[in-house]
């Protein structure tokens, strides 16, 4: 909200049309000029991109949930194609730890309403942080997560002035 909220300040006249879609979505929406410009968390490689900023990616839990130790890790993620679910699988696999896929969503708030129910572990960025949320790292077992990058992306072939910008 506060980066639309900015764009719309300093381009008065600038149309902005939303679309809210999973990373594997966007680019297609991109190449097919029905967007100009697309923020992700995904650096796709056929497109321009301007890091905007950098957030800690975390491990979470409900804030009364107990991880078992020597137990499987339950996992509580998105549904394929997610960048979160892949690089919270190749982050554990790699770690050695042993998991279980417990909850698969196709929505975000299906994630996080399956986290705070108790039913198991996700990693999301810090921006997913609230008081019913608990974070876990290292002490509890689990590997540290690469951080997560929100990115401006374009069409390096596109016509339109305002995206190049």
């Amino acid at each position: 909200p506060f980066l639309l909220s900015r764009i719309s300040s300093v381009y008065p006249k600038l149309a902005l049309d939303v679309r809210v879609k999973r990373n594997a979505y966007m680019v297609d929406m991109v190449k097919s000029q029905e967007v100009d410009l697309v923020v992700t968390t995904n650096q796709p490689h056929s497109l321009d991109c301007l890091n905007l900023r950098t957030s800690p990616t975390h491990w979470y839990c409900a804030a009364e949930y107990v991880l078992q130790r020597g137990e499987p890790v339950p996992l509580v993620l998105l549904d394929d194609p997610s960048p979160f679910r892949d690089t919270v699988l190749e982050t554990r696999n790699a770690a050695g730890i042993p998991g279980r896929l417990a909850y698969v969503a196709s929505t975000l708030p299906a994630v996080r309403a399956a986290v705070k129910a108790g039913l198991g572990v996700t990693a999301r960025p810090v921006e997913m942080m609230s008081p019913d949320l608990r974070v876990l790292g290292a002490a509890d077992g689990l590997p540290p997560l690469p951080d997560t990058e929100y990115l401006l992306c374009r069409d390096p072939n596109s016509q339109n002035e305002l995206a190049m910008v």
